[in-house]
């Protein structure tokens, strides 16, 4: 798997960094006459598992609140033509738990310290930790053992001592009966020669 993540940032890169947009941020601001203001601010394009995305920063301002801004980070992945996808929703922020911050400054370093990994099955970029804990929930609902009476996908929800498994329907209704279904094996020992009384 492929991931992304700054390299060779040091404070004094952070520094020019925060300068930058900071500066872009405060000009924009100064014109700005609402209230309430979205500043935006993209990275350059990046390339991971041959799909070019790159991040936005954003920063929420509002004038009349005590912390008035509020830092985070979306992406935004391409297409051949360079065109932007991005949607209206929450869909592209980035771990807003994480990314949520009350200075560039403190966004940026969080940025800097994240790897980051394109999931290709949901179509979109995460960051590395979130990505294997959604893989490892993904690989525990989306198995492919099936119960042995009705066929329907499970987790391995039973699985009896000859080895049968069998969704939790199913094992309710042989619960109180001594044999597999399947193999007619005692269900307390797996020995099929072990018969009901």
């Amino acid at each position: 798997m492929e991931t992304y993540q700054a390299k060779n940032i040091n404070k004094e890169d952070i520094d020019n960094i925060v300068k930058v947009i900071y500066n872009k941020f405060k000009k924009e601001t100064s014109k700005e006459v609402n209230d309430n203001y979205n500043f935006y601010y993209n990275t350059p394009i990046i390339t991971l598992n041959n799909i070019r995305f790159k991040f936005k920063i954003v920063c929420l301002y509002r004038s009349k609140e005590e912390d008035k801004h509020n830092w985070v980070l979306k992406y935004i992945i391409m297409n051949d033509d360079y065109l932007e996808f991005d949607d209206e929703y929450n869909y592209s922020y980035i771990n807003q738990l994480y990314f949520n911050s009350k200075t560039l400054r403190e966004l940026i370093v969080k940025y800097v310290n994240s790897k980051f990994v394109y999931d290709k099955q949901e179509n979109k970029i995460m960051i590395y930790k979130d990505y294997l804990e959604e893989e490892t929930v993904r690989k525990l609902f989306h198995t492919n053992i099936e119960c042995c009476v009705c066929y329907d996908n499970l987790a391995g929800d039973f699985k009896t001592k000859c080895g049968h498994y069998l969704c939790l329907d199913c094992y309710s209704q042989i619960k109180g009966k001594k044999l597999c279904p399947m193999c007619k094996a005692c269900l307390c020992c797996g020995d099929q020669e072990c018969y009901e009384d």
